[in-house]
């Protein structure tokens, strides 16, 4: 088992206590733990400065770290790869896309290109996200009681709180659309939020499983225009389709194709779901075109759901949007105590994470998903 996690966050946002807690925590626990350092502070600290006169410039200074951070996680695989009996987790100090808080869009596309080239990798934005199993991303105390925000427990950096407000946005933004994107909020009880990754992180390891809690909303379809007014988002287009399995255990097996600006990805998953929304996965993996067919062509597809989704980031908390028809499903991952901060010109016709007939695997069923719709109107 090699599970890899990026935690991220903006300045003093505690990653430096965090990673101690968290090696020291896993270790207890029998996993073989690899912490990868920072790969900006260790060119700032090295010498290497992106701002000074005689410095390289924040557009080069990004693809030196850009190009360094791969070769470092190509170089934590293989060692990984030795300890084939162990259970380990590589902990990055921040992840490939970072770097897009520093820089415009365009200038970070061309140095990702750039990079490419000179490693022979194939490096889209999707390829970068689909580098890690978990990206945490904790914020920053500017956020939270600014009181408590402090740059003495890093040199190399030098922001203002207003300036690490902006970051800290910034930052989160760089991973919209990873599949598990977790957002830790700023405490005034630092404890409180290092339990909070803690947990974040032995929910996602587990024993066997990744337990996630999907609370899930339907919207009035009167208020779908102009719903992302205002909000940064991603756009991707899914196709997911469901296997038949003929065990006895109850897993629930899929295949889905996933299109964004970037281009498409391929990915198998098996999981076990519960009662109230609780979803166990046994498996998820990327998967390659032909494999991806050769599964379709040898399967007996007993659903298949086609929609748009929209991913979004509002008041630290990381939505899901799916567009089904006339049907919009709002998804986010919490706990059962967790508030929920809805934006609000979503006008919710009901939650429905309790509710079968709206997981995915039901909803390709069309006549199922007429019966629903049907329902909706007589509602009305």
């Amino acid at each position: 088992m090699i599970k890899k996690i990026v935690l991220t966050g903006g300045p003093c946002a505690g990653k430096t206590t965090a990673l101690a807690k968290i090696e020291q925590d896993l270790k207890e626990l029998g996993y073989k733990v690899f912490i990868v350092a920072e790969s900006a502070t260790e060119l700032i600290k090295s010498g290497l400065s992106p701002v000074d006169k005689n410095g390289v410039g924040i557009v080069e200074f990004q693809k030196y770290i850009l190009k360094y951070q791969l070769q470092k996680e190509m170089l934590y695989d293989k060692i990984a790869e030795a300890f084939p009996h162990d259970k380990i987790v590589i902990i990055y100090d921040r992840g490939t896309l970072d770097g897009k808080a520093f820089i415009e869009e365009s200038d970070f596309k061309k140095i990702t290109n750039l990079v490419s080239e000179d490693l022979n990798m194939k490096l889209t934005n999707s390829d970068l996200l689909n580098r890690y199993d978990m990206v945490i991303h904790l914020t920053s105390a500017a956020c939270g009681n600014s009181k408590n925000y402090t740059l003495e427990n890093n040199n190399a950096r030098t922001e203002t709180v207003e300036e690490a407000k902006k970051l800290d946005k910034k930052t989160v933004n760089c991973w919209l659309g990873h599949e598990n994107l977790q957002i830790i909020d700023s405490y005034d009880d630092f404890d409180k939020k290092i339990y909070r990754i803690l947990d974040v992180i032995h929910n996602f390891l587990g024993n066997s499983f990744v337990i996630k809690k999907e609370r899930k909303f339907i919207l009035n379809n009167e208020s779908y225009n102009n719903l992302l007014n205002g909000l940064n988002y991603i756009e991707t287009h899914l196709e997911q389709y469901y296997i038949e399995d003929n065990s006895k255990e109850g897993y629930e097996r899929r295949i889905r194709e996933v299109t964004s600006n970037d281009g498409v990805n391929y990915y198998y998953c098996v999981q076990k779901k519960e009662k109230n929304g609780i979803k166990k996965i046994v498996l998820e993996e990327k998967i390659t075109k032909t494999q991806f067919h050769n599964i379709l062509n040898s399967s007996k597809i007993i659903s298949q759901v086609s929609k748009n989704r929209y991913t979004f980031i509002y008041n630290n908390q990381y939505f899901k949007l799916d567009e089904l028809d006339d049907l919009m499903v709002l998804e986010l991952i919490s706990k059962d105590n967790d508030k929920i901060d809805i934006p609000n010109n979503f006008d919710i016709e009901k939650e429905v994470t309790d509710d079968a007939c709206y997981q995915n695997i039901n909803l390709g069923n069309k006549a199922k998903y007429r019966s629903i719709k049907q329902n909706i109107l007589i509602n009305n």
